[in-house]
């Protein structure tokens, strides 16, 4: 059984920020627990309260559950599932449900390779998030300038010379346009696979 650390947590609420889901403490807690971690709520409560939210999200009180729901300036309260992830189920010898989100997943098979079922969820500009752990994983960090381009079939990003310059944003997470995703893929994929390097990160999609 592996525990969660405080970056686990935080890199959970990354995702879902960069998703711009709608979701509450329990909701991460949730994630984590589907992810194989053994975590208790009230870490992860601490975690969620203490989080640098950027100021595109806020937050209200879904009277329904008596919790606190975070969420994108865009969206209202009211958007919230709190079903959206399913229950952890153990009973009977059971093993977690999937959470079912929308959007393309990421695989990673590379080395330093992190979160490698990760489910992202392309924005309302069909955008790809590339995770702030696997951004990470290669030595990225928020603020940082990298360097994005197509080879062949794959997209890189790197801190080398080549490339369109993009800025890790401050949740720690990299977008990849329409336009790039399209030209290295000829249309917009399902599932997209991410290796992760000391310096370079590398999405590809299955032949």
């Amino acid at each position: 059984m592996k525990f969660a650390t405080l970056i686990n947590i935080e890199d959970s609420i990354a995702d879902l920020v960069a998703g711009e889901s709608l979701f509450t403490a329990y909701d991460v807690t949730k994630t984590l627990r589907h992810k194989g971690y053994h975590v208790r709520h009230g870490e992860v409560r601490d975690a969620v309260r203490d989080y640098n939210f950027p100021q595109m999200y806020t937050e209200g009180v879904d009277n329904s559950i008596g919790a606190i729901v975070h969420f994108n300036r865009n969206y209202a309260i009211s958007d919230y599932n709190p079903n959206w992830i399913p229950e952890y189920a153990v009973a009977n010898g059971g093993g977690p449900t999937a959470p079912s989100s929308p959007g393309p997943k990421s695989t990673g098979t590379g080395n330093g390779a992190t979160n490698p079922t990760a489910t992202q969820i392309v924005d309302k500009r069909s955008r790809f998030c590339v995770p702030a752990s696997k951004l990470r994983g290669a030595g990225f960090i928020k603020g940082m300038q990298v360097k994005v381009f197509v080879d062949h079939d794959k997209i890189v990003i790197h801190n080398g010379t080549d490339g369109a310059e993009v800025t890790v944003d401050k949740s720690n997470n990299v977008r990849i346009a329409k336009g790039t995703l399209q030209n290295a893929f000829d249309s917009m994929p399902s599932t997209i696979n991410i290796d992760v390097f000391t310096n370079r990160v590398e999405l590809s999609i299955d032949d």
